[in-house]
């Protein structure tokens, strides 16, 4: 529940708004005629419009007094409000998006632990307006209906898919929908364990109560034929750079028995169909990204030689040169 405690005045072209509320609930809701100043008022909880006068709080938090000249920035109030164009018409958000240089849409077809959630009808309309405008979009989904939904919908690719029947594989095979399983190594559970304050425990004897579901979900995945795209969702801090880090999603697919090629083509190849790159990212070829690494050993058979880089060449610079003169 939270805690509204809102009286201010706003002006509102010639006129001034004056806005009482004081209620106790899960949302706040403004209904009225267009023009009646409900997207004005939400606009100065949010931070986003300065209001004449009044008070503005939310949970006890003090967010604008004008008595007092509190004026809360934006960035720290941890509000928002939805327009209501984003649930009427969604593709209206993903042609603005695109206008402001989006070339990829993400989208929530669920939201855990929060209970909003998308259907497929405001999906669907979501991919068509993006087909329509020639880009892709890829759905965070981490229950077996958020994937069936999404799939149902069309997008280009399921992020993460923890939980996922073999009924749900068979649909994203059939669509051509890629899989990005943001899945854990056993190494960075321990780690994340070790740096969690107690927040988090586990032993190595304890590793595989928390990897075998996501294990078995891409062996699954691989072997109903869907497309894997590599992808770390590495927010939390493991006191490493996110470049290390992202390795061990890598790393996490080989403890699951994917071949080191496929591992490697999911890395490239793969992410780069997924975001509509394949002509410039993912591959040598003319007129491609001239991103190119080198390392001791074959990655092809084990994927550990990609923690021994020798050489990194971005966009057709060299930022790391340690080969061997000479060697063949």
């Amino acid at each position: 529940m939270a805690t509204f405690d809102l009286d201010f005045s706003l002006h509102q072209g010639e006129f001034t708004m004056a806005f009482t509320v004081k209620v106790e609930a899960r949302a706040l809701a403004l209904f009225g005629p267009s023009g009646s100043g409900k997207t004005s008022a939400l606009e100065a909880v949010a931070g986003l419009r300065t209001p004449r006068q009044g008070r503005i709080a939310v949970n006890g938090h003090v967010l604008f007094d004008s008595e007092r000249h509190i004026n809360t920035p934006v960035r720290h109030r941890r509000t928002g409000y939805v327009p209501q164009d984003i649930l009427l018409f969604p593709h209206l958000n993903v042609r603005e998006n695109v206008t402001y240089g989006a070339d990829v849409i993400k989208i929530y077809s669920n939201n855990t632990p929060n209970r909003g959630s998308l259907s497929v009808e405001e999906m669907r309309a979501i991919v068509d307006e993006a087909r329509r405008l020639h880009v892709k979009v890829t759905a965070h989904a981490t229950s077996d209906e958020a994937v069936w939904r999404a799939a149902t919908a069309g997008v280009d690719g399921i992020e993460h898919a923890y939980q996922v029947a073999d009924s749900t594989l068979a649909l994203m095979k059939q669509k051509g929908i890629f899989m990005v399983p943001t899945d854990l190594d056993s190494a960075t559970v321990l780690r994340y364990a070790s740096r969690s304050q107690g927040r988090f425990t586990a032993t190595p004897a304890q590793v595989p109560t928390f990897v075998n579901g996501q294990r078995d979900r891409l062996r699954r995945a691989i072997k109903a034929g869907v497309m894997i795209a590599a992808g770390s969702d590495n927010y939390i801090d493991l006191g490493m750079p996110q470049g290390d880090a992202a390795k061990h999603n890598l790393f996490a697919y080989a403890e699951a028995g994917m071949p080191s090629l496929a591992i490697l083509q999911a890395a490239t190849w793969n992410a780069s169909r997924l975001l509509g790159l394949e002509n410039r990212v993912g591959v040598i070829r003319a007129r491609a990204f001239a991103d190119i690494i080198a390392v001791e050993g074959d990655p092809g058979t084990d994927i550990h030689a990609l923690e021994r880089v020798r050489f990194v060449m971005k966009q057709g610079t060299v930022y790391l040169n340690k080969l061997s003169v000479g060697r063949d």
